[in-house]
């Protein structure tokens, strides 16, 4: 049975929101329509707060890595699983920002690859937050915000993409 890492998983949050960040700045710098550039600077701000909140839960670990107690998940499904979502990431396995900015040619593309962002990170804050403690209430409070403002930006990403697919 392996180890659940908390920081690890922190990591690859903070790493999430801080390329989400780069990505947003970086799109809107190469899409000059206002409306779309006001949206995307909007998200990039709100990264930056998720970030910060992902390092505060990071501060708050205790020194040593606990195990998480899977009472019925002797192979440890559940940390796979979340393993799984964080790796699969678009902002983990596509590391450069500016490379996949460049594929984002319309405005249609570039908030088509946001919505693949956000919705990626609603699964996996989700998958986080039903593999914590239930002892571990603050660090779900930060998770549980996290995810629910992922949530409202699918919905902002989703009402802006529709008027330019339709």
């Amino acid at each position: 049975m392996s180890s659940y890492n908390a920081r690890e998983i922190i990591r690859m949050g903070v790493e999430i929101e801080k390329n989400g960040e780069q990505f947003y700045r970086e799109a809107a710098q190469k899409h000059s329509n206002s409306t779309i550039h006001d949206i995307l600077l909007n998200l990039a701000n709100w990264e930056v707060n998720h970030a910060q909140l992902f390092e505060k839960l990071a501060e708050k670990l205790p020194a040593e890595p606990e195990r998480a107690d899977h009472i019925f998940d002797t192979e440890d499904l559940s940390f796979k699983y979340v393993k799984a979502a964080a790796d699969s990431h678009i902002f983990i396995k596509n590391s450069n920002m500016t490379t996949l900015v460049e594929t984002c040619n319309t405005p249609a593309d570039v908030l088509s690859m946001a919505l693949t962002f956000e919705k990626d990170s609603v699964v996996l804050y989700q998958s986080m937050l039903d593999n914590m403690k239930h002892s571990d209430y603050e660090g779900k409070s930060y998770i549980k915000e996290i995810a629910q403002e992922e949530l409202k930006h699918v919905a902002i990403i989703q009402e802006s993409l529709e008027q330019y697919t339709t």
